[in-house]
Formats: structure tokens, C-alpha cells, sequence
């Protein structure tokens, strides 16, 4: 369960966040809705560790995060995929499922493989295909799959696609 507790985050002199509170039950998807410059990409920001609360907590399965360096937490199984980033465009859409697999001395890569392509069996289609080549809508698929093995427990994501909004609850690993 992640626990956001009266956090109050400022950017420069800019007070961003305000003291936010809000606690998220285990396997819940929950969409931040705002206009720009409301404070989204703060709040994953400060969960990541890129950006530090002056007052308030936030608490992930009972585990004070202000103590955790950004790392810690990605070991935790928090992670956060920015809208712009995720791919590595000369790696085929299959090197860049296995990236964490061959960064993690836990994952397996047979396993991962057959969970990504039982889901997304488009993605077994364009495996050999640079990730440089899709379109934008499947560098967005590809995206997720890379970042929900790197984060499979809390997953913080910017700007869903509209491909993944329908089914994305349903192919969440259990």
C-alpha cells in the first residue's frame, strides 16, 4: 500500500504540492487528472526520490521512503516511466523486455518473455524490430512491458496511452 501523508513539495521557490495525502491499496489503479502544472509529474517525482518533500511522509508497504535513495526504492517495486522515455531505439523490442531481466539477478527471462507475449502477443510479432521503427502507439506498449518488469508492485506511469486504458487492469500481473 503506498501512503502519501500532508506532503508539501516546492520546485525552486514554486510551492508545487501543498500538503497531499492520499493512500492507494495494493493492486489499484488510480489516474492523477490535472492540468498542467497541477503537480503530477511532482508527486512521481517525489515518490522516486528525484524530488524531496519538506514536510509530510510517504509510506510504501509501511517503509518511510524519505530514508530510501532512488535505487532503494526501485528494489522496492517502485518505478516511474516518464511519457518520453523507456526505449533504447537501436535495441530490438525483445532486448529492450529483457533489459531488466539482464540487469536483475531475479528475474527469469523465459518467464518474462512468456508473460509479455501471452498478454501482448502483437509484441512476439515485432520482436525483431528496432525500437526506433514503432509507431507510437506500440512504442507505448513496449514501454509499459519493460517498465512493469523493472516494477511490478507499484508502477507510476505519465500520460497512459489510449491503447492500454481499456485493457491495462486486466493484464496487470497478479
Amino acid at each position: 500500500m503506498l501512503s502519501i501523508e500532508g506532503i508539501h513539495v516546492s520546485i525552486q521557490s514554486a510551492a508545487v504540492l501543498r500538503g497531499l495525502s492520499m493512500t492507494i491499496p495494493d493492486r489499484t489503479m488510480v489516474g492523477l487528472v490535472g492540468r498542467n502544472g497541477a503537480g503530477k509529474t511532482t508527486l512521481m517525482r517525489s515518490l522516486m526520490g528525484h524530488l524531496r518533500p519538506s514536510q509530510g511522509r510517504m509510506l510504501f508497504n509501511g517503509c518511510d521512503l524519505s530514508t530510501l535513495a532512488s535505487h532503494e526504492r526501485a528494489r522496492l517495486g517502485i518505478g516511474y516511466m516518464p511519457e518520453d522515455r523507456g526505449l533504447v531505439p537501436e535495441l530490438t523490442v525483445e532486448e529492450n523486455i529483457l533489459l531488466p531481466v539482464w540487469a536483475s539477478h531475479t528475474l527469469s527471462a523465459s518467464e518474462r518473455l512468456a508473460f509479455v507475449y501471452g498478454i501482448l502477443p502483437e509484441m512476439k510479432e515485432m520482436r525483431h524490430r528496432r525500437a526506433l521503427l514503432l509507431s507510437g502507439g506500440s512504442r507505448s506498449s513496449s514501454r509499459w512491458v519493460v517498465h512493469s518488469l523493472w516494477a511490478p508492485d507499484s508502477s507510476c506511469l505519465t500520460s497512459l496511452s489510449k491503447e492500454w486504458r481499456p485493457r491495462s487492469a486486466s493484464v496487470w500481473p497478479k
